[in-house]
């Protein structure tokens, strides 16, 4: 039995939780294959129609064999693997960023405290800019 390693832990509440989940686990495997696979299927029927389609409509002269139908077949159903996984690697780098991003939450406070300071500092200087020139302002209107 593959799950021979679980046994112990099958009996009570207890395992048939585990078994509630391994079902439920199941079931959605199960599922997400069953819709990749007839995605799969759908994009072979519309790659076989595409040279038919293209010759008839757009003006192509594709040679309607059995040679060509299977070269679109394969190359759609190729570039949807890749698109498939692509959409892994893309999924994996998003759960990865957040990770690192979670990771790094205490070197960003420093970073935030640091351009805080900055920025007070920043403000600091302007209102000493403003400052100034009201002063230079009433100098000029008192020598007038």
């Amino acid at each position: 039995m593959v799950l021979e390693f679980l046994q112990p832990f099958l009996s009570g509440q207890a395992g048939l939780l585990i078994l509630a989940v391994i079902f439920i686990l199941f079931i959605i495997i199960v599922r997400k294959t069953v819709k990749i696979l007839l995605s799969a299927i759908w994009i072979a029927i519309i790659s076989a129609i595409f040279p038919v389609a293209a010759n008839y409509l757009l003006g192509f002269t594709f040679p309607l064999n059995i040679d060509t139908f299977i070269f679109f077949i394969t190359l759609g159903v190729g570039l949807f693997a890749l698109y498939l996984f692509a959409k892994l690697i893309y999924g994996i780098l998003g759960i990865a960023g957040k990770a690192g991003s979670a990771m790094s939450y205490p070197f960003r406070a420093r970073s935030n405290a640091k351009k805080e300071k900055t920025i007070k500092e920043a403000a600091k200087l302007v209102k000493k800019d403003k400052e100034e020139e009201k002063r230079k302002k009433k100098l000029e209107k008192n020598k007038k």
